[in-house]
């Protein structure tokens, strides 16, 4: 179960409270053998005098990744679903880790809400120019960060890198091309900006498990 809620601290910025919550009967079931090799984690499913169990911790660059991930979710119904559960549970992984091991948690770079607006700005222009993005150093000019922070922010609020961010628009918007049947499998690269079509099928194939040719057929397929 998630829960999220809107409020507005001393210095007027907004933060967005969110709290997941897991029965400890499926904590149990889901870490079995392995509570008896890390006491520390028996607390999490002891009977407890408070409502829910609480651990303060400064949260991790991976953590807030996987939030953000969380926030900006890109599939709906079913695929959202099974999408959001997995996030959950890699949370509850970066959690334990830092109660098992604290002292090797580094301390997070943080960003100004100005910050992450450009981040977004970058993301959506990169998403908007697929067959001829920016350079690095252009995309950094046009949202106005630099370089560093640009790639600094990309992983720490995307959880991926500039190039890995357009790398996965490219894909998704290749494969709702080949669905749509309307381009061949060359025309689908030169729209994403492949220009080479062994390039594209190699890529595509290791994103999504078959070649692009063979997912357009299946693609008719289910249409027809």
């Amino acid at each position: 179960m998630a829960e999220s809620s809107i409020h507005e601290d001393v210095s007027g910025w907004q933060v967005l409270d969110v709290s997941f919550h897991l029965e400890p009967e499926l904590f149990r079931l889901w870490m079995g053998d392995r509570l008896e090799y890390a006491p520390p984690l028996r607390e999490l499913v002891n009977p407890l005098k408070q409502d829910r169990y609480t651990h303060e911790a400064t949260p991790t660059m991976a953590m807030r990744a996987v939030v953000q991930q969380v926030l900006n979710c890109p599939y709906t119904d079913m695929t959202r679903q099974i999408y959001l559960e997995s996030k959950v549970w890699e949370l509850v992984s970066l959690h334990l880790e830092q109660m098992l091991h604290p002292l090797q948690n580094p301390p997070q770079p943080s960003f100004k809400p100005d910050d992450i607006d450009r981040l977004h700005h970058a993301r959506k222009i990169l998403s908007q120019h697929l067959n001829n993005p920016p350079s690095l150093k252009g995309l950094a000019r046009q949202v106005g960060l630099n370089e560093f922070t640009l790639k600094q922010g990309f992983r720490t609020i995307f959880g991926t890198t500039v190039f890995g961010c357009l790398h996965h628009y490219r894909m998704e918007r290749a494969r709702a091309l080949l669905e749509a049947g309307s381009l061949n499998v060359s025309e689908v690269a030169r729209e994403v900006g492949f220009a080479n079509r062994g390039y594209f099928a190699a890529a595509f194939r290791k994103k999504f498990g078959t070649n692009p040719k063979a997912y357009s057929l299946v693609a008719k397929q289910q249409v027809g």
